[in-house]
């Protein structure tokens, strides 16, 4: 507290306070600025979607990855990086700067082999040069089973594998 009798003194003092005995321990006052304004730099934007949503690879049959970043803004890095049911780390498709707009994907791990039929979940992310991540919700691609010999033979068999191949594309 400072008492209003305080006068402002010649010399390297700033000014004297009547504090009416009390002894209060030195502070500092400080300030602090900011330029543009406070606002953070949101992460980029990106969009991306899969088709066909349910593939079979072992038909000769490939995804594609269609990926969106339409801001204007340098990209240090980029990724689409595609997990099985258990969560393990399946298959990176990585690179510097910008991605491509289309990648396509035959079913393969990281190691080019095959990856068996089933549910496979995938996200895209982007990383700015400043160090902001931006990346779409989880997504989800499946690798389907060849049909078996014996529904081919069967005509309904097929028909019905044919229906249920049709509602997963739509």
């Amino acid at each position: 507290p400072v008492s209003p009798s305080a006068s402002v003194t010649a010399g390297s003092a700033i000014g004297n306070y009547n504090t009416g005995g009390i002894n209060f321990e030195p502070f500092q006052i400080g300030l602090s600025y900011r330029f543009g304004g406070g606002e953070e730099i949101p992460p980029p934007k990106v969009k991306a979607f899969v088709r066909p949503a349910a593939f079979t690879p072992s038909q000769g049959e490939k995804a594609t990855f269609y990926l969106d970043t339409t801001e204007d803004i340098a990209l240090n890095r980029w990724s689409v990086l595609i997990y099985d049911q258990s969560n393990h780390l399946v298959r990176g498709l990585r690179g510097r700067g910008s991605p491509a707009t289309k990648i396509v994907w035959s079913g393969e791990n990281d190691q080019y082999e095959p990856l068996p039929p089933g549910v496979y979940t995938w996200a895209f992310q982007v990383q700015d040069q400043l160090d902001h991540v931006g990346s779409t919700p989880v997504q989800t691609v499946e690798i389907l089973a060849p049909p078996s010999s014996e529904a081919a033979k069967d005509p309904s068999k097929l028909l019905a594998i044919r229906q249920q191949q049709a509602i997963l594309l739509v």
